[in-house]
């Protein structure tokens, strides 16, 4: 976590950075640094830098979508959307995630992995591999690779994270609004087997 103005230094810097120019153009950085940072909450004054990397990555994809050819994608404030907010962002990435993992674990795995690790209030909980693999077992969820291999994705990706409890090495989502954006995108067969 960074105070806003930290932030705003840390994207400004990242899209002028000359390194960097090779692989994109920017229409003014310092108006798209202060949309972006619109877009994202600062209870407390502080701003999740997971939540900055999120965002930037939906640019990206923005900015690669809406390309010509062989030129440079173009980060602008036209890639923002009005109603672009850190929920939304966080959703789109949850799911570009979850496609992606299922072609090696299956499909819905890592959906169903993720519903075991929230509450029926969607906040996250804090699990050990073999509380996750029970779950797992008990909802006749079968993964196509093990079970330590889609966690360690899944925290490659920042979608979870991993907590030290005295000796044991527990798991849980690694922000709330992603627990939330979880619980919302649950199917109709996982909210029944909830209720």
């Amino acid at each position: 976590k960074m105070g806003r103005k930290n932030v705003e230094e840390v994207i400004y810097h990242i899209l002028e950075a000359p390194r960097y120019r090779t692989y994109f153009n920017v229409d003014d950085s310092r108006r798209l640094t202060e949309t972006i940072l619109s877009k994202l909450p600062d209870k407390k004054k502080e701003i999740e830098l997971a939540h900055v990397q999120v965002f930037l990555g939906e640019l990206w994809d923005r900015a690669q979508s809406t390309k010509k050819n062989n030129e440079l994608p173009l980060l602008g404030t036209g890639l923002i959307q009005e109603d672009d907010d850190l929920e939304g962002v966080l959703e789109s990435f949850l799911k570009k995630q979850i496609k992606e993992l299922e072609k090696s674990y299956g499909e819905k795995v890592p959906l169903e992995l993720l519903a075991s690790m929230i509450s029926e209030r969607f906040t996250k909980l804090q699990l050990s591999e073999a509380t996750l693999q029970g779950n797992l077992s008990k909802n006749k969820v079968v993964s196509k690779k093990p079970l330590p291999d889609l966690l360690k994705e899944l925290e490659q990706r920042l979608i979870i994270r991993t907590i030290k409890a005295g000796d044991e090495t527990q798991y849980e989502i690694s922000h709330d609004v992603l627990a939330l954006v979880v619980g919302q995108n649950l199917s109709e067969e996982m909210k029944m087997r909830e209720k």
